[in-house]
């Protein structure tokens, strides 16, 4: 067996992949590693570079060409073909320093856990800078955390080496056709995890600022039905979060929470057409009353609502339920809508 599973999607990268290949075949652990890539329906030069990989490396790169699925079917994908003990995903415009990439695989020798965690680096390519996210102040380095001890916030995808054990077992399948399933990534494996540990390695460089990225602040919008989409998957998966120790279930509400109100942001501002606060929201307490009832109880919640006229609320409220209008009514009513009451 393979000591690490090395995941690339791609979808026309021509411009980029050969510096994420070149990264990864400069380690000297090169044996210990297969690299799969996922061709996912390239229509530029992409399929020839995978292809060249493979021929130059048959032991260790497999090069994999599909029909267009989205991000999430590459990593579906690749992790059905896996057979390395570890699995992580690198895409194919970002690279690993080489470095720091060996010391991870030189530490992935002496543990088996369910999750490895490490920093990663933004390179912006507008402003040429560097942004080091660690752990520090979440973990202590080389310390083998039990069960969900001290998980009290999202690793990024970014940040991640699953064993890849784990994740097919769950089994964990991404949507597909569909943007933001790093979320989903990062969030449905946690009620599985029984231990992990934090290497203070700045492994992955993330590559951000290019006028050819995908995703961005500014194409939340545009990709505003598939924000919505993995928010419903997430909150499907909310009663196995609920069921982990208070401290350890709260890092996946909060993502949850800052998810659907970046949502009800994006409604308020009227950036997306034909939605509807109220069907949104009614929509999570029909699937998960107990996340409903965080929500209305949150003040994050409360503040992105205040700008709604008293009687859009209040008719809201009673739409949804009137015990619940009455119970809230002095929270939401008295505190937010300058003293008005019902």
């Amino acid at each position: 067996m393979k000591l690490l599973t090395i995941a690339i999607p791609a979808f026309n990268i021509e411009k980029y992949l050969n510096r994420c290949i070149d990264s990864l075949i400069s380690s000297k652990y090169l044996g210990e590693m297969e690299i799969i890539i996922v061709d996912d329906g390239s229509t530029d030069g992409t399929t020839n570079i995978g292809n060249a990989y493979q021929n130059r490396f048959p032991d260790i790169v497999r090069f994999h060409r599909k029909e267009n699925g989205g991000h999430g079917s590459t990593i579906n994908k690749a992790l059905e073909l896996a057979k390395g003990k570890y699995f992580k995903v690198i895409d194919g415009d970002d690279w690993v320093d080489v470095q720091a990439f060996n010391k991870l695989v030189e530490y992935l020798r002496e543990v088996t856990v369910d999750l490895v965690i490490t920093n990663f680096v933004y390179e912006n390519a507008y402003n040429n800078t560097k942004n080091i996210i660690d752990y520090r102040k979440f973990l202590y380095p080389n310390e083998i955390y039990s069960g969900n001890q001290e998980l009290v916030f999202i690793p990024s995808m970014h940040a991640r080496v699953y064993l890849t054990e784990l994740l097919q077992q769950i089994p964990l399948r991404l949507q597909e056709n569909t943007f933001y399933v790093d979320m989903e990534y990062n969030y449905i494996p946690i009620p599985y995890i029984k231990n992990y540990i934090y290497y203070e390695l700045n492994v992955y460089r993330y590559f951000i600022g290019r006028p050819d990225q995908s995703i961005g602040v500014t194409s939340l919008p545009k990709y505003f039905p598939d924000h919505e989409r993995v928010i419903n998957r997430l909150v499907e998966y909310y009663p196995d979060i609920q069921k982990l120790p208070v401290p350890y279930h709260l890092p996946c509400y909060l993502l949850l929470e800052s998810l659907i109100l970046t949502h009800i942001k994006l409604l308020k501002n009227n950036q997306v057409e034909n939605k509807d606060i109220g069907s949104f929201i009614s929509k999570i307490r029909t699937l998960q009353p107990g996340l409903f009832n965080h929500l209305v109880s949150s003040s994050s919640f409360i503040r992105e609502i205040q700008e709604l006229t008293e009687n859009r609320i209040i008719m809201y409220l009673y739409r949804i339920k009137r015990s619940i209008a009455r119970k809230f009514r002095h929270v939401i009513i008295s505190h937010i809508l300058f003293g008005v009451r019902l």
